[in-house]
């Protein structure tokens, strides 16, 4: 496996201001929140930036990662309902329509088209008290 694979790591190419193209490599940071990472590197000038951010991934890095590598989904068994749904809503910001949909998904699969990153910390933040298993989603 390389480090790639093992980190989850997505390039592509960018314009570099000398006029040639750099490699972006960027990926998803484990831990409670969520956040993201860039490096672009070029080879013909030797320049280089890297960023962090906060929250997902911007939208055209999310695409890109599902593509690369797929999306996934969480499985949720047993447990506290109003204790699942309490820690969801507060993790992913939910408003009470699109908790009570979530809340009729329970339980089962739910939050398909996830990033591996997205869904391991909906696992962690509920793994003490629900079985959680991250599913790949099924193909389109």
């Amino acid at each position: 496996m390389s480090l790639a694979e093992a980190h989850r790591v997505s390039t592509r190419p960018v314009a570099c201001g000398c006029g040639r193209d750099a490699v972006e490599s960027f990926g998803e940071s484990k831990g409670p929140t969520m956040r993201w990472w860039a490096a672009i590197r070029c080879d013909h000038c030797g320049a280089t930036c890297e960023a962090d951010g906060g929250d997902a991934l911007p939208a055209d890095m999310r695409a890109r990662f599902i593509a690369d590598f797929g999306s996934v989904g969480i499985a949720i068994r047993g447990g506290p309902i109003p204790e699942i749904m309490r820690r969801l809503r507060a993790l992913l910001d939910l408003e009470m329509p699109a908790a009570l949909a979530l809340k009729r998904q329970l339980p089962g699969p739910v939050l398909t088209g996830s990033t591996h990153g997205e869904a391991e910390r909906i696992r962690a933040a509920l793994v003490d008290i629900a079985e959680v298993t991250i599913v790949p989603d099924e193909p389109a």
